[in-house]
C-alpha cells in the first residue's frame, strides 16, 4: 500500500530560527525606538525644569556676577544634579559645590550632611542621562575658571549651556 505524502512542507530548523531572529529584531527595534520618545520627552520636560531651577540656584546665590556653572544634567528618574561655583555665598570661596533637587528644592551638602547628601550625589554621578549645561565635574577651586589656570588635573570642557 502506498503511503500518503503530507503536502505541507517540513518546519526546518532554518525557518523557526529566522522567524525567532525576525520577531526578537522587530521587538528590540520598537523597544529603541520607544526609548528614543521617552528620552525626547524627558529632555523636554528635564529642560523646562532646569529654568526653574536655575531661577532658584541665581536667587539662592545672591551673586553680584552670573553665576558659573559646572556640568549639569538630569537623571532618569528626573532630577537635576551638576555643580555650580559657591564663590562667597556660603561664606567663603568654595569653588565648585555639587548639588541635586528634590522635586523643586536645590539641596547642597550643607543643606542636609554628608550623610543624607553623598547617597544620592553618588546616585548622580553614575546617573547622568540628559546632559543640560556642558562643563566640568571637577569639585573645589580647580573646577572654577580661575582654579583650571592653577591646577594640573582639570575635567573642563566647553562652558556653556547646551542646545
Amino acid at each position: 500500500m502506498a503511503r500518503k505524502r503530507n503536502s505541507a512542507p517540513p518546519v526546518t530548523p532554518f525557518i523557526v530560527g529566522a522567524v525567532v531572529v525576525s520577531l526578537v529584531l522587530a521587538g528590540g527595534g520598537f523597544l529603541y525606538w520607544k526609548a528614543g520618545v521617552d528620552r525626547a520627552a524627558a529632555t523636554v520636560r528635564a529642560r523646562q525644569q532646569w529654568t526653574q531651577i536655575r531661577q532658584t540656584l541665581v536667587e539662592r546665590l545672591h551673586q553680584t556676577a552670573p553665576i558659573e556653572l559646572g556640568a549639569v544634567w538630569a537623571m532618569h528618574s528626573g532630577r537635576i544634579c551638576g555643580l555650580v561655583n559657591g564663590k562667597s555665598s556660603f561664606g567663603g570661596l568654595t569653588g565648585m559645590t555639587p548639588f541635586f533637587t528634590n522635586g523643586p528644592q536645590v539641596v547642597f551638602g550643607f543643606d542636609v550632611g554628608a550623610g543624607k547628601f553623598d547617597q544620592p550625589w553618588l546616585d548622580c554621578s553614575g546617573d547622568s542621562w540628559i546632559p543640560l549645561v556642558a562643563g566640568t565635574t571637577t569639585e573645589g577651586y580647580c573646577g572654577t575658571r580661575a582654579g583650571a589656570a592653577h591646577c594640573y588635573m582639570t575635567d573642563h570642557a566647553p562652558a556653556g549651556e547646551l542646545r
